[in-house]
């Protein structure tokens, strides 16, 4: 089969962007719910990612199970069913739990830069979904691939002094998960994926949960969610790396 060189993409108009290489495939969006003013079909996603490696998937949306079941259609739609960090237990833009096709545009994220060149790509964005909990808040995620060493690295920032705890879920369909101290190694078909905490906190607690992915409509599998759980006040004068 003809090999190509494949390059990253950024679809500034949908709001997506595409970090890859001939192995390595990274997607991540900043849309916003405007979809003819209801939010439609949008989920609480903005800024999560999904990330692929030589054909094997890592770290997934959950996807859409159902439109029907109102338990299970907010819950693949909810912050918590997308690889974002969610503060306070809040969500990021509201949830009308009866309207199923109904989605706030709290987040109103933006693009703050977008760098991609043969040796490395750049995302950066900001949303402000907790503004209307807590005044100036400010969510910052920074996405770097070094394509050289085929290694990705999520930089998450907060704009608050205050005391909050803040929940990370990334959802894998990964069921073999070993752990050794800080990193987790994924393992796939074809290759294992190495997931690795960069921040040096003993705050940080580690649990993993069982989950669900739904590849297609009216279908669902087993998944397990990396959860970190930290609280603290610190949270201008740290990033958070992983």
């Amino acid at each position: 089969r003809k090999k190509y060189n494949i390059y990253s993409k950024s679809f500034i108009n949908g709001g997506y962007y595409i970090m890859r290489n001939n192995k390595d495939f990274l997607i991540t969006s900043i849309n916003k719910n405007i979809n003819m003013g209801t939010g439609g079909h949008h989920h609480n996603d903005s800024m999560s990612f999904e990330l692929y490696s030589e054909e094997d998937l890592f770290i997934s949306d959950p996807g859409c199970y159902t439109y029907s079941d109102k338990t299970l259609r907010n819950k693949f739609r909810s912050s918590k069913y997308h690889n974002i960090p969610v503060v306070d237990d809040k969500e990021i833009n509201e949830l009308n739990f009866d309207n199923l096709f109904y989605l706030e545009n709290n987040t109103k994220t933006k693009i703050i830069s977008w760098e991609t060149n043969s040796d490395y790509d750049l995302f950066h964005g900001k949303h402000y979904g907790y503004s209307r909990f807590y005044k100036n808040f400010t969510v910052s995620r920074k996405i770097h691939f070094n394509k050289t060493k085929r290694i990705f690295k999520v930089i998450d920032e907060f704009s608050s002094d205050n005391n909050h705890e803040v929940n990370w879920f990334f959802h894998t369909p990964c069921l073999n998960i070993i752990k050794k101290n800080n990193i987790f190694i994924l393992q796939g078909k074809n290759v294992d994926l190495s997931f690795e905490i960069l921040t040096n906190s003993k705050k940080i607690k580690v649990k993993f949960i069982d989950g669900l992915i739904s590849k297609k409509y009216g279908h669902k599998q087993k998944s397990k969610i990396i959860n970190l759980n930290y609280i603290g006040s610190d949270f201008l004068s740290k990033k958070f790396e992983f």
